[in-house]
C-alpha cells in the first residue's frame, strides 16, 4: 500500500479538481473518499502507468465520487403517503359562516360601481375560490398603473360601506379572520 502515499502527495491537487467542479466545503472529505475506494478497489497497475500517476484513471475515479455525492445532495426523498399523518383543523362551521358573510358582502358590492367591486375582489380575493389571501395594494398599482392612494382610498370607502350595511356582523367577522388568519377583509 506504498503506492497510495504517492497518490496521497499530491492531495491539493485533488481538492482543487473538486472544487472547481463546483464543490468547496465538502471537497476534502470527497478526497478522503477517493482515497478509500482506491484502497478498496484500485491495484498499483491501474493506478500507476510507467510509474507515473494514471490522470485520465485517477479523474475518472474522482469525478465519478464527485458526481455520486451531487446526485445523493440533490435527490428528492420520496415519502410513503400510507406513512403520513395529515392533520386538518377544520371546523365546518367556521366555513359555513365565511361563506354566508362572503355571500353577504358579494350582494352588498352588487350595487357598486365596477371599478370598486373588482378593486375590492382583487384586493380580498372574495369572490377568487382558488386563493386564499390578499394581493397587496403596491402589487395592485404596479399592476395596474393606478395610483396606490387611489387604490387606498377606494377601499377605505369599500370597507366603510359594507361596515354601514352589514354593522356588528361584518366586524365580527373581520376581527375573527384577523385573529385567525392575519387576512386584509
Amino acid at each position: 500500500m506504498e503506492w497510495i502515499k504517492k497518490i496521497q502527495e499530491n492531495e491539493d491537487e485533488w481538492i482543487q479538481i473538486i472544487q472547481k467542479m463546483g464543490e468547496s466545503f465538502y471537497a476534502k472529505d470527497i478526497v478522503q473518499e477517493f482515497y478509500i475506494k482506491l484502497m478498496k478497489y484500485a491495484t498499483e497497475d491501474k493506478v500507476f502507468k510507467d510509474g507515473k500517476p494514471n490522470m485520465q484513471y485517477l479523474y475518472l475515479i474522482l469525478r465519478n465520487i464527485f458526481l455520486n455525492y451531487h446526485q445523493q445532495k440533490t435527490k428528492f426523498n420520496k415519502l410513503n403517503l400510507d406513512e403520513v399523518e395529515i392533520a386538518v383543523n377544520y371546523d365546518y362551521y367556521d366555513a359555513k359562516e365565511t361563506q354566508e358573510m362572503q355571500l353577504q358582502i358579494e350582494e352588498e358590492m352588487s350595487s357598486w360601481t365596477y371599478f370598486d367591486r373588482e378593486l375590492f375582489k382583487l384586493y380580498t380575493g372574495i369572490s377568487d375560490k382558488y386563493r386564499h389571501d390578499a394581493i397587496s395594494m403596491r402589487t395592485i398599482s404596479q399592476g395596474s398603473n393606478i395610483s396606490t392612494q387611489t387604490i387606498f382610498y377606494t377601499l377605505k370607502r369599500c370597507k366603510e360601506k359594507i361596515r354601514e350595511e352589514l354593522g356588528d356582523d361584518y366586524s365580527d367577522f373581520v376581527n375573527k379572520k384577523n385573529n385567525k388568519h392575519k387576512t386584509k377583509l
